[in-house]
């Protein structure tokens, strides 16, 4: 009997709680939607549909309205997805007079350009745009609706904190505007830091008036798109990727994500307050592209509609909604709709995964529970106060919170706790100058083989993780259950015999590559868990963190320092590169890890060693900051690269929790807001060493060499010796991994 009342107790706190996340995840007051024609649902077409425009013709519309409704689709779009699953009705076009807008309403508009008409006249492309709606203006026609939406200030800041804001997409038509009108992608590329400051200064715009909840989507990779496959394919096969798609073109969007998702991470650390979710478009639907059978798809980059017929179907005289232009016989097989646009099928997706994480970060979903754990809006616009959901709620913090039983941690000198040390030779001992003081100064008093005054990022997680620091793996004897560190100085993300394949030899230390470390790993597990990938090692690492990097620093150094490549020769190794850490991933998950935490790379155009081994006779190729563009831009290309790759992992590996984690946004703010973080000297200039002049750094009178002193405080400074940091930015750095807003999703703290 008394199991039977156990088992009755806890059904009813199950359900509590299940109820409590359906009512709490699922409900806002309303949904108000700004954009282009991914989101428009009719605001061009209210007064009228300008001539030409064939998307108020069939087939458009067919799949689920019967008929063409001014959105740019066979049906539903993913607003009105996102409407559906919130329990909302589909969003009215603001520019609809009459209309009750108390529970949403969508300002996209096609056409739509994140920057104003002057823009486009200094560029010299006034003709390309529309100029119907660009962000500024769909602001103020969302502006002008309040007063009948919320009535005074204070009761619209009220009403607004619990509706949802999606913000785009915005900067497809600017970058379409400058491609049309002559410019090369990478010409357009040098306008996105421009674009995406817009966009941001959107959602500021939105936090002001009351908004808490804003979702930024990314742009689409367009280089998969039949529109530009057809107006600008080539004869060149190296300009075509292994799915078909135009690298260039895809980069451009790659380049404006990666600033997007810097933005959006800086944001919310300036707005704690508020919930702002990058959702990635561009990984969901490169990974529809990748694979289509996957998603259900049997076409992906050819148009569902279309006369245009040949690869691709397509043909601006022969467009969907002309005549003769007929639809395939099944668009939820098709990825793309009209060339342009993306089929109802594709769409539905795309909100799935903007709603449970898979492509937005956070997830929409968590959104509600995370801002109001105790109370929820039920449908009809009362309460609902949950009896049990306390308990529950008490239940899910302690989860996502729990106590990790182990750390095992993975990279280069930025996560070496004294691997390269154990067994160092007399040659050893020249080179590896961290082995001297005034290394470690700070917190150990000594000399550690870690790369900094103290602490690094993983001594931070590990304390607060209630864990003791990690024990290098290679020193032998030791007990390693509650984890180990298998980084080490030098370590790349490729095999050693790959880099001697393209004559890198010699400048790359063989002291552990990413492969040789996950095999350290599984030559540690027997002693701790017993056989690797037997159940009892895969319950012990299901309960354990891993930090997966950062890798890929080393490799381009390589490259820049000692191979005479260029940037550009680098960066043509970066897709191999993040494959390589992506295969790493999928290794430890096979292996039975769980939580994985994936570092990106770091601005290096902002480094001592950097600025002093590659400096550039062009003034143009330094920021406002004095860091070197086209290195960063090298970092911002590998983030972006990664990033699409853990969210196509992600999707193939739902119950692993993988984390990105953010150095590249974090360092950045840093270098542009020393004094914020409580620095006195910027990024650039080194703590330590005996070089002298602009940034302290030489590779004869580096930090530990004979002459080579500290600054009197390097808690004032970023950079420690010119390549790595001082304890006071690790400490920053972990503690945004454990809180966020540099680590998505964060790690929880113990």
């Amino acid at each position: 009997m008394a199991a039977r009342l156990a088992a009755v107790a806890f059904l009813a706190v199950s359900s509590a709680c299940f109820l409590a996340v359906v009512v709490s995840g699922q409900q806002f007051n309303a949904i108000f939607s700004f954009g282009d024609s991914m989101s428009d649902t009719g605001n061009l077409c209210v007064n009228g549909p300008p001539a030409g425009l064939t998307l108020t013709q069939p087939p458009y519309g067919e799949t689920f309205f019967g008929r063409a409704t001014c959105r740019c689709s066979d049906g539903r779009l993913v607003v009105d997805f996102l409407a559906e699953r919130f329990g909302l009705p589909l969003l009215k076009p603001s520019k609809q007079g009459g209309a009750d807008f108390k529970q949403g309403a969508n300002m996209a508009i096609i056409g739509a350009t994140t920057m104003d008409s002057g823009f486009f006249q200094s560029l010299g492309i006034a003709d390309k745009i529309w100029n119907n709606g660009p962000l500024n203006t769909q602001i103020q026609w969302f502006q002008q609706l309040m007063p009948s939406i919320c009535g005074s200030t204070q009761s619209c800041k009220s009403y607004l904190s619990k509706s949802l804001f999606v913000l785009g997409e915005f900067g497809g038509n600017d970058y379409n505007a400058q491609i049309f009108g002559g410019y090369s992608p990478e010409q357009a590329s040098g306008q996105s830091g421009t674009i995406v400051d817009a966009i941001g200064k959107g959602v500021e715009q939105l936090i002001g008036l009351g908004a808490m909840y804003v979702v930024v989507p990314g742009v689409l990779p367009v280089g998969c798109f039949p529109i530009y496959l057809t107006l600008y394919q080539t004869s060149n096969a190296g300009d075509y990727d292994q799915y078909g798609c135009l690298k260039r073109f895809n980069a451009l969007s790659a380049n404006h994500n990666s600033l997007l998702q810097s933005k959006v991470s800086s944001l919310q650390s300036q707005y704690p307050g508020a919930r702002i979710m990058y959702a990635d478009f561009y990984s969901h639907v490169y990974d529809m592209v990748k694979s289509p059978g996957s998603y259900g798809f049997s076409t992906n980059l050819r148009a569902c509609c279309g006369a245009g017929g040949g690869k691709y179907n397509y043909q601006n005289s022969a467009r969907c909604g002309m005549a003769g232009a007929y639809a395939c016989s099944d668009p939820a097989s098709s990825l793309s709709w009209d060339g342009i646009h993306l089929t109802e099928a594709a769409y539905k997706k795309i909100a799935d995964g903007w709603i449970s994480g898979a492509y937005c970060h956070p997830a929409i979903s968590s959104a509600m529970m995370a801002r109001r754990p105790g109370v929820s809006m039920v449908a009809g616009g009362g309460l609902l106060v949950l009896p049990f959901l306390c308990l529950c709620f008490c239940f899910s913090l302690a989860g996502a919170a729990r106590r990790y039983e182990a750390l095992f941690n993975f990279g280069d000198s930025l996560g070496d706790t004294g691997n390269i040390c154990v067994n160092k030779s007399a040659a050893d001992q020249l080179l590896l100058t961290f082995a001297n003081p005034p290394y470690g100064m700070t917190y150990f008093g000594h000399p550690t083989c870690r790369c900094s005054d103290g602490r690094i990022v993983v001594d931070f997680l590990a304390q607060g993780l209630g864990l003791p620091l990690l024990q290098p793996s290679k020193r032998r004897g030791l007990d390693f259950r509650k984890g180990a560190n298998l980084a080490i100085v030098g370590g790349t993300a490729l095999d050693f015999e790959f880099l001697k394949s393209i004559g890198l030899g010699y400048p790359v230390w063989n002291n552990g590559a990413m492969n040789v470390q996950i095999q350290w790993l599984r030559d540690l597990l027997p002693p701790i868990c017993g056989a690797p990938r037997g159940p009892a090692c895969r319950a012990y690492l299901a309960k354990s963190l891993f930090v997966f990097g950062p890798f890929g620093g080393n490799d381009f150094n390589a490259m820049l320092f000692f191979g005479g490549f260029t940037v550009d020769q680098a960066r043509s190794y970066t897709p191999k590169i993040v494959d390589t850490i992506a295969g790493g991933v999928e290794q430890l998950i096979q292996l039975g890890a769980v939580d994985i935490v994936v570092p990106g790379a770091l601005p290096i155009g902002c480094f001592a060693v950097y600025l002093t081994f590659l400096p550039s006779s062009n003034p143009g190729d330094y920021d406002a900051y004095g860091c070197l563009k086209p290195l960063n831009a090298l970092s911002v290309y590998q983030n972006s690269l990664l990033q699409s790759r853990l969210a196509g992992l992600r999707a193939r590996h739902p119950a692993a929790r993988i984390m990105y984690a953010d150095y590249y946004a974090h360092v950045e703010q840093m270098v542009r807001s020393p004094a914020r973080f409580g620095f006195s000297c910027g990024a650039v200039p080194a703590c330590c060493g005996a070089g002298g002049g602009k940034f302290n750094y030489e590779i004869d009178a580096r930090c530990g060499m004979k002459g080579a002193t500290a600054c009197r405080d390097p808690s004032r400074h970023q950079s420690w010796d010119g390549i790595h940091f001082t304890e006071a930015v690790n400490r920053l750095i972990a503690d945004g991994w454990l809180r966020g807003p540099y680590c998505h999703p964060p790690i929880p703290p113990s």
